[in-house]
């Protein structure tokens, strides 16, 4: 799903996935997806595997599992504060990328 200024933008959409290696073979697509994604973008995307129901985040490239409830809650909220103190310091220039 896509939400873009509160508002649901998409759902079940195809995004292109990551062109990077990864040597984790237990990598699904839409995994795969999700590090595409914030490979492209500032975004921080919220991945839940189909099959286990686990829940991971994509950040920067990278694939950071959670160990459910609160360890997602707590690192979602973290990369929220990072990224929000990251933009706040960062010059006018930066954020127009």
């Amino acid at each position: 799903m896509i939400i873009a200024q509160d508002r649901v933008a998409g759902a079940a959409c195809v995004f292109p996935v990551s062109p990077k290696e990864l040597g984790d073979r237990s990598i699904g697509l839409r995994h795969r997806a999700g590090i595409g994604l914030s490979e492209e973008t500032d975004a921080v995307i919220v991945v839940v595997s189909e099959e286990t129901g686990s829940i991971s985040l994509c950040i920067d490239g990278e694939l950071i599992r959670t160990n459910g409830g609160d360890d997602f809650r707590q690192r979602l909220e973290s990369a929220f504060i990072i990224n929000s103190s990251f933009h706040e310091n960062a010059p006018n220039e930066e954020l127009a990328r």
